[in-house]
């Protein structure tokens, strides 16, 4: 019964990941949808068109025979371990945690269980278990993470905890995995009400309840840390996939869910400019019977410190930049709009319903109703840049696609991608 509970938490948490980042909550009757949607979903019996093994015995590519040699080795000895040790598992995922060419087998919910292929190959190994306040990784794709200078990987992983039958903890952990060990570190944790609608009890990474050290712990480590900031991508597959596959199909099942895990730059510009300081106006609209002209527009200026904030060119509009139970929050491109970083400003009686976006070219996006002199409303929607921070507009160069190894070797990495080799081009469906 908790299995079947923590998966319909984490799905849950999952699906409210796409609201907490623009709105202030997510009420009851939301809330409820959402988890009967989910509800219904999990006590729904399985068919055979529901089960992704009928789609995928339907397909044409073999990828098992495009990975080269050792992953096909690794495969194969997954493949014949599997069965036997995902017990009542949930969910199983693959990937290259550390980056050392060797494969490790997750299996989650009711617990978290890393298994890794041995040096010689022969073997598959429990590096480390976690039973309580488990890491959620529904298959996510782009996923920011950070890299060391030494390619050592900081993984940033939501977690989730049961407090309650209607409250859940929900955290934000970094996970390091190096040479068979799992270290993990809290970073923030809030925690959720079901019948509510609400998030409460915002804490730091000491666990103290503080919001401003809540809405800094993950863009602190993403932009502050001296860290490379990269991207994951991971698949799932189901308790399911695997139990309804014989030898062959798991086989081409694991080989497509290896090459859906990567680690690579990200694929678009991140740039997080300290959001202390003054941000100059620089584009946007104003609409209501009193819109402000252009050069009214263009003289307004945004002074933010800390948790307050002052718009410089109207009068009194200086106020919080968070509600009491809802604080800024760094969402990571979690949200529909991409944006970095998210709050909203209390109302002050000139300033109602104002959000702040930071989008991930460094711009600030202010959008407000601002009360004029004859008490009108004036709907407006600027964009702001940091006063001295330097802008840039050119996007990475796309790196080469590279062919799915289960070495690190640089010189591997550079031969030619040849027709019976996975690439990052190719596209993987995860059912």
């Amino acid at each position: 019964m908790k299995k079947n509970k923590t998966a319909i938490l984490a799905a849950f948490l999952l699906a409210l990941s796409f609201y907490g980042c623009d709105k202030k909550n997510v009420n009851e009757e939301t809330a409820s949808e959402i988890f009967q949607e989910i509800t219904e979903t999990e006590n729904e019996e399985s068919t055979d068109e529901s089960v992704p093994v009928s789609q995928v015995s339907e397909k044409t590519t073999d990828y098992f025979a495009r990975l080269d040699e050792p992953l096909k080795n690794q495969i194969t000895l997954i493949s014949q371990k599997l069965p036997e040790l995902i017990g009542e598992h949930s969910f199983v995922y693959l990937s290259d945690l550390d980056n050392n060419g060797r494969t490790e087998l997750i299996l989650s919910n009711p617990d978290f269980i890393i298994y890794e292929v041995s040096e010689d190959g022969k073997s598959l190994t429990q590096t480390a278990a976690i039973s309580d306040d488990i890491p959620v990784l529904y298959p996510v794709t782009d996923k920011l993470m950070c890299t060391e200078e030494s390619g050592r990987r900081h993984y940033i992983w939501r977690s989730l905890r049961d407090e309650s039958d209607t409250v859940v903890t929900e955290s934000e952990k970094e996970y390091i995995y190096e040479n068979g060990q799992l270290s993990v570190r809290l970073l923030r944790s809030r925690q959720y009400n079901f019948f509510t609608g609400e998030y409460s009890t915002h804490t730091n990474s000491d666990g103290i309840i503080d919001y401003a050290g809540y809405a800094s712990a993950v863009s602190s480590l993403y932009f502050n840390s001296g860290l490379n900031l990269q991207q994951m991508s991971i698949g799932v597959l189901t308790a399911d996939d695997i139990k309804n596959s014989d030898e062959e199909m798991l086989k081409q099942f694991l080989a497509e869910l290896r090459g859906y895990f990567s680690v690579s730059a990200p694929s678009g510009k991140y740039q997080y400019p300290d959001l202390n300081g003054i941000w100059n106006r620089r584009g946007g609209f104003s609409s209501g019977s009193d819109f402000f002209n252009d050069s009214t527009e263009n003289s307004f200026r945004l002074s933010i410190h800390d948790n307050v904030y002052d718009l410089t060119g109207y009068d009194q509009a200086t106020g919080n930049i968070q509600y009491e139970n809802i604080p800024v929050s760094f969402c990571a491109g979690n949200s529909y709009d991409n944006s970095l970083w998210y709050a909203e400003l209390a109302d002050n009686g000139l300033i109602k319903n104002a959000k702040l976006h930071l989008n991930n070219d460094g711009v600030l996006l202010f959008e407000a109703n601002i009360s004029s002199q004859n008490g009108s409303d004036i709907r407006i929607e600027w964009t702001f840049e940091k006063e001295g921070w330097e802008y840039e507009s050119a996007q990475p160069v796309p790196e080469e696609s590279q062919p799915v190894q289960s070495s690190n070797d640089e010189t591997a990495n550079q031969e030619t991608n040849s027709s019976d080799e996975i690439t990052e081009d190719d596209s993987y469906e995860l059912y």
